[in-house]
């Protein structure tokens, strides 16, 4: 089942000010373009389809059960779930189990899971130093003939490696 998003974070994980200060900038004049690069950098990352394949900050999911049953929830670090069934606007908390694959909740008929997710502030901390890193090498390298021909910096690839979620 692939999770569709319901509510957006509220908040990115780095601040214009804290990107000005990672990448040297002391003028207010590339203020919209390292905005844009941050905003940029967190949709390469972040959510189910990002290539961490988890949420940065705080956000809620849904997926959609078509029966009573176990189900492993598409991304890690759930904070809660609730179930909705059909005829019952109100939702139902659920119980989320810890596995060694991953979040798992059970319902009892065919329903909608929202599930709220969000990285632990350890976890979060290292993706908004990789968002430092990916917005500092694109503001570094503007040019579209050399942003094409350069990767992210090792570094960043490494602590991408290290949070990525492996989708099961």
């Amino acid at each position: 089942m692939t999770p569709v998003r319901i509510t957006a974070a509220v908040a990115e994980p780095v601040s214009l000010a804290e990107i000005k200060a990672y990448c040297a900038v002391d003028h207010d004049d590339d203020d919209a373009m390292l905005a844009g690069l941050i905003t940029a950098a967190v949709a390469h990352l972040d959510g189910y389809s990002g290539v961490l394949g988890r949420a940065i900050m705080e956000q809620v999911w849904q997926i959609a059960p078509p029966a009573a049953g176990d189900y492993l929830l598409p991304m890690p670090d759930v904070i809660a779930a609730a179930a909705t069934y059909d005829g019952d606007p109100s939702p139902v908390p659920l119980e989320v189990e810890a596995s060694p694959v991953g979040p798992i909740v059970a319902v009892d008929a065919a329903c909608t899971v929202g599930f709220t997710c969000g990285m632990e502030a350890d976890k979060r901390a290292i993706a908004a130093l990789i968002v430092k890193m990916i917005v500092a090498h694109w503001y570094d390298r503007r040019g579209a003939v050399m942003a094409s021909a350069e990767k992210v910096p090792m570094a960043a690839e490494m602590l991408i490696t290290s949070l990525r979620w492996r989708h099961f």
